[in-house]
Order: C-alpha cells, then structure tokens, then sequence
C-alpha cells in the first residue's frame, strides 16, 4: 500500500516537479524496487506516457510494449484494449502500419464477433480505417469507412458526421476521384457550419480539393485557417505545411515555399512522423531543381531511401501475412460448422433407417434423403478442398518468402566477406601509382639506386595486390559453388569447408546490418571426417540459419547486459556503464560418433552450433519447429526458418535438435548418416 500510495502521488504532483529527468528517474527507481506485477505494469504505462510527451516515440512505444507484455504473462486483462490501441496508434506516427494493423485487427474483429458497435466504431475511427488508408489499401479502407457510415447513421449520431464525411473525402482525393471527394468534403462544411464547430484536420482537407478545383485563393484560405487549428502533436500540421508550401512553389514564390517546407521538415524530424517527411523531402527537392541541382538530387534520394523503408516488402508481406490468418482462422470456424452439420445429418439418417424398419413404406423416402446428403457432402468436400489448395498455395508463397530472406543473408555476408581483400587491392594499387611517379623522378635525377629501391617496393605491392586478388577470386569461387541452384541431387560435400564458409558468411552478413556487432567464432573440426553424400544448397540454408540465428542471441544477450549496465539501468554507478566479462561467442564442432539412434546407418555425423546466449525458456522449447513460431520482434523473423531447417534434416535421413538452458546459452545438434 506505501508503494501505491507513492506511485500516485507522483503521478498526482508531477506538474510541481522541476525537471522531467526526476520524473523519468523516479518512475524507474520505482519500478526496479516494486516487486507487485500489476504497479510494474502501471509503471511501464507512465514511462512510455513520458517518453511520448517529450518526443521520444521510439521509446514510448519500447515501454508499452514491455508493459502489455507482461499484463499479459500475469493476465492482467484492465485497459487491455485501450493499451494495445494506444501502442499501435504511435507506431501509425512512426509509419509501421504493420504493427499498427497488427495490434488493432483482432480488437476489430472481436467487436464483430460479440456486434460491439461502439468498440467498433472506437476501433476503426481511432486508428484502422487510417492505417489501411496511409498504407495504400484503399480498398479495404474504403470498406471501413463506409462501415463506420452505416453504424452512426444507425445510432443517428449526427455529431460526428462532418468528420466521417471528411474522412471519405480525403479517402477518394487519395484514389483520384476528385468529384466524389469534393462531394463529401462539402458535406463536412456544411455540418461544421450547422454546429458551429472548427476542425484543422477538415480545413487541410477542404484545401487540398478545392485546390484541386484550381480554386488557390480557397484553397490558401483553407490552409492557413487549418495550420492556425492544429497543434505540433498532430501529424496533419506538417501535412498542412507542405500542403502550403506545394500551392507557394506551384505559384512559383520559392520563398515562401521553402519557409513552410522547412516547417515541416522540422517539426516532422522531431516527433519522427516519417510519411509526412517523405512528403517533404520530395517538395525540396522540386524547389531547388531550378536553383541547385545536387540539393534537389539530394532530396529527392532522401525521400526515395526513406519511402523504400516505410513501404518495404517485407512490411507488405507482413500486413498480408496477418490478413491471410484472420482468413484461415475464419476458414477453420467454417469447417467446424461443416462438421458439425454433417454430425446433425448422420443422427437424422440413423433415426431416419431405425424408424424405416418399423414402417417400410419410407424406405423409398429414406433412400432419396442419402441421395441428397450425399451430394451436399460431396459439395462441402470439394469446397473443403479448393480451400486447402489455396491454404497451401499461400503457404509455399511465404516459404519462397523465407528463401529469399536467407539469400539475402548469403548475399550480404558475401559482400562483408570479400570486401577486406578489394580494400587492400585499392591500398595497395594507390600506393603503387606513387612509387612509380617518385621512381620516374628519381630515374630523371639519374639516382638509380633508389629508383631501384622503389621499383623493389612496387614488386612487393604488385605481389600483394595478386594475393589479395586471389583470395577475392577464391572467395567468389567458393561463394558461387555454394549458392548455385540447387538440382537436388546428392553430392560428396566436405562438411567441413561447407561450415566454415557459412560460419564466415552468417558472421559477416550480422556485420553487414550492424558495423557495432562483435563476437568470437570458434571452430572444432574432425580432420578425419569423410564427404557426405549431401544436397550442400539445401544443408548450407539450415547451417546459415541455424548460425545466423546463434549470432542473434549473443547479440541480444550482450545488449541486455549493456542496457543493465547503462547510467539509467541497475548496475551502473556515477553515471558510467558498468564493466562486464561477457564474451559473445558462437562456436561449432563436426564429429564422427557412432550411431545410437539411426537404424538405417552405422555411423552418423554430427554437427553442433553453441551459442552463449539467451537461450530459449522452457515452455517454448517444444515449439521452436513449429511453422510460424517466432519470438523475434515483428518484421525480424517469419517463424519458418527452423521449420524448413527441421525438414530439410529430416529429408537427408537425420534429426535435428536443440538442448538449451535459458540465460546461458542453447546448443543445436544436426545429426546425418554416413553411407
């Protein structure tokens, strides 16, 4: 009770508090000393409410996740909705529409269920219909919107028609029907003049159709009328900026244009609103190609690498990912219902045969009511069926999706790789263009000596750059007779070479997505060890997984360690990281053991990949070959790696497990006959 009692007291004066930092500080303090669950929970909440109020969305949206995370392992169910919501509406601003549909869909679909239309509408007004719409999906947007039209002209909940009727507006401006939205934006108006009522949102909308009806005077009126409404929290004042300074450069007043463009480029960089700086990115760019050709060049790559990272394939294949298990969900509740009417039709026929043996004359009518029964079942069976094939069609698509993830593990741990040996041939052929300039000078003062001297050093270099121009070829060598396309014949492969070329690979390919990742790599090979007959594509993929994933873990492990250890974590003293013995490392042995377990060969293989890392708790472990199991944060991991890896093993005639012990490390075994 002291502990609550303190909490609320510090949320009820944090106005008296004269610094921030002692808020942020205090609510940490407290959370590390509570021990009760749910006042963690609470906690987690009010950081994240602080880190939003001052900008730091990133770490807002760290805290409530941490907070619904474990709200959820003690079950604690109070605002679990309102949480999820407030979760995904900050990952909306930061542009991760996955997440955001990601979290809001089944609270959507729950509300449907139970025909809830008030979370219905709280739902899709506070967040969905947006996130589909700033996505692209306009489509399933526009589908939205007019749900959420139906429901309150049901209710007759006439006050929230202008921003309805707004929202479809600036729906089809989005789709380029400019007729219907300007039909919908004056209704909005109109309703906003009958109640008196101002919206910035609704006025930035109005500008941008009457601009499209060549009306800029209206449209100027608008903008400045909605730029005075909105606040800098709201991702629709940077919309107007740029709304603004468009209409100015369209006039071709490039002063004014590049003052509101830096508006919005401003205040989109400090509250991370990513889609309204794209936009942004894009107007400099076109302001400064009459003025500065390499500034417009500049801005216009910055939009387009920005854009690439909000609309990713991998974010798309997420959002259509999750779409396709609402619907195979949905699929498996049509099939229990199939089933279960069936059942009823098998109990009528059964009572049906045991009263035709006391009356023979329904026979006949017993034998045309099976006829019937029949052909429904054959109907359902194939209806059954045709959904299966696209369930299965799907799922090889999202496989191939997996496949590519791993190539382009491969490919940048290639890249890393050869790299060293480019850099020295540059160094050294830079070097050599040297010498030979101060040899010819020094041949021209006639002192052959020293140009002797130089032309030895040049030698030396040459020798380098055809060393290291060997190791790039090997390399590439190497590289390409591993990834070429597999003819899924077995062939001898030196297990061996293939682990030592993907540890390499799967090393740098971290690396590669992180220049701060550092671990150690041990390798414990059997020198002894004969060829295998192998598919070395196939059971290279498992080895770059199985690695790959190795190298996460210690990453993962040695960030906690350093957040603990960090000025406002646990361990640290005087505002200085605490110093820690953590080594990342990953290591692998190879072996020949006699066989226990394989009936089919004397002797197996094993290989075994150890990490020091996190390890996996127990009450996962059992699920970590499952498909579409994943404790990888959203947009990191398929949940099909491990799986294809279990399969692949299982198709060369072997087995492949993990012994792990969570907080110290995991250690996955791959065990093949030897023939």
């Amino acid at each position: 009770m002291k502990k609550l009692f303190l909490i609320l007291f510090l949320f009820g004066s944090r106005e008296g508090l004269n610094a921030q930092d002692h808020v942020k500080d205090s609510l940490l303090t407290l959370l590390l000393n509570t021990k009760d669950e749910t006042n963690r929970v609470n906690l987690s909440f009010e950081l994240s409410y602080y880190f939003s109020k001052n900008s730091l969305p990133d770490s807002a949206i760290l805290w409530a996740t941490r907070g619904l995370t474990l709200a959820q392992k003690i079950n604690y169910k109070k605002d679990e909705n309102d949480r999820k919501l407030y979760i995904a509406n900050k990952s909306w601003e930061l542009g991760d529409f996955s997440t955001a549909i990601k979290l809001t869909y089944p609270i959507y679909k729950h509300g449907k269920s139970i025909n809830d239309t008030s979370l219905i509408i709280k739902v899709l007004t506070g967040g969905l219909f947006n996130y589909f719409r700033d996505f692209g999906d306009y489509k399933e947007a526009l589908k939205l919107g007019f749900e959420i039209k139906n429901i309150l002209e049901a209710k007759k909940d006439s006050s929230s028609f202008a921003m309805v009727n707004a929202a479809m507006g600036d729906l089809y401006y989005r789709m380029g029907k400019y007729d219907s939205a300007n039909i919908y934006i004056e209704k909005s108006l109109k309703l906003l003049s009958k109640f008196k009522s101002k919206s910035g949102w609704i006025s930035w909308v109005a500008g941008r159709s009457t601009e499209k009806m060549n009306n800029d005077s209206l449209a100027f009126y608008y903008y400045y009328e909605s730029i005075s409404q909105l606040n800098e929290n709201s991702k629709d004042l940077p919309a107007a900026y740029n709304s603004l300074s468009s209409l100015y450069l369209k006039k071709n007043q490039l002063d004014s244009a590049f003052l509101y463009a830096n508006k919005a480029l401003d205040l989109s960089q400090k509250k991370k609103f990513n889609k309204e700086k794209i936009e942004t990115f894009f107007i400099l760019s076109n302001i400064y190609e009459t003025t500065n050709t390499k500034k417009a060049y500049e801005y216009y790559k910055l939009a387009v690498s920005t854009r690439d990272i909000l609309y990713n394939q991998e974010k798309q294949r997420q959002i259509l990912g999750f779409k396709f298990n609402e619907e195979l969900l949905q699929n498996e509740l049509n099939l229990n219902e199939i089933k279960y009417r069936n059942k009823i039709r098998i109990n009528v026929l059964l009572g049906l045969l045991l009263s035709f043996f006391v009356i023979m004359i329904l026979i006949y009518r017993n034998f045309k009511n099976k006829q019937k029964a029949n052909i429904v079942l054959q109907e359902q069976k194939a209806k059954v069926e045709s959904t299966l094939s696209q369930l299965k069609s799907t799922q090889a698509q999202l496989i191939q999706s997996e496949k590519m993830a791993s190539l382009g593990e491969l490919t940048a741990g290639i890249a890393h790789e050869i790299q060293n040996p480019l850099n020295f041939v540059n160094n050294f052929s830079e070097v050599s263009n040297e010498l030979i300039v101060e040899m010819t000078e020094e041949l021209d003062k006639g002192d052959i000596e020293e140009a002797k001297a130089i032309s030895s050093d040049i030698k030396q270099n040459l020798e380098k750059i055809n060393q290291h121009g060997k190791r790039a070829s090997d390399i590439v060598k190497g590289m390409l007779e591993h990834s070429r396309t597999s003819t899924g014949q077995k062939e001898a492969t030196d297990i061996n070479a293939l682990c030592n070329d993907y540890l390499r690979l799967a090393y740098q390919g971290q690396k590669a997505k992180n220049k701060d990742f550092n671990a150690t790599m041990e390798t414990h090979f059997d020198p002894n060890l004969p060829k295998v007959e192998v598919i070395p594509q196939d059971i290279g993929r498992v080895l770059l997984n199985l690695m790959t994933n190795a190298f996460y873990a210690v990453n993962e492990r040695n960030k906690d360690i350093e957040r603990a250890g960090s000025p406002s974590g646990a361990g640290g003293k005087g505002g200085q990281p605490q110093v820690h013995d953590y080594i990342p490392t990953v290591s692998i042995t190879t072996q020949r053991t006699a066989n226990s377990q394989l009936p089919t060969a004397k002797d197996q293989l094993l290989i075994a990949i150890k990490d020091n890392g996190l390890g996996i708790p127990e009450t996962i472990k059992d699920k970590i070959f499952q498909p579409f199991f994943t404790t990888k944060p959203t947009g990191q991991g398929t949940g099909l790696g491990l799986s294809l890896s279990y399969d692949i093993v299982k198709a060369h005639g072997g087995e492949l497990k993990v012994e792990t012990k969570e907080g110290e490390g995991s250690i996955f075994i791959i065990q093949l006959p030897i023939n």
